[in-house]
């Protein structure tokens, strides 16, 4: 189940991704690229394995580090304003 999901979730930030404009496809595709790299760790990993799962997570985040979370905060920022009741700046 729980691979189903983060595939699932994958598939899902591709599309956002498909559909976010272009000044902000940056910051998507960074997201989406450490979705993905989750989604293909669980998968290749031996998920009865703590310690494999375990280091194959850590990788990922690892590799993300220093871009994931300055897309994150971007990306929060354009959703907010882009998706707000309130009108737009």
């Amino acid at each position: 189940k729980v691979r189903l999901a983060i595939r699932q979730t994958a598939n899902l930030m591709t599309k956002v991704l498909e559909e976010t404009p272009n000044k902000n496809q940056k910051d998507a595709a960074i997201i989406s690229a450490f979705i993905n790299s989750l989604a293909d760790a669980v998968s290749n990993s031996d998920f009865d394995s703590p310690l494999e799962r375990a280091a194959a997570l850590s990788a990922v985040q690892q590799a993300f580090a220093a871009s994931l979370y300055p897309a994150v905060d971007k990306f929060n920022a354009f959703t907010a304003r882009a998706c707000s009741p309130g009108p737009r700046a």
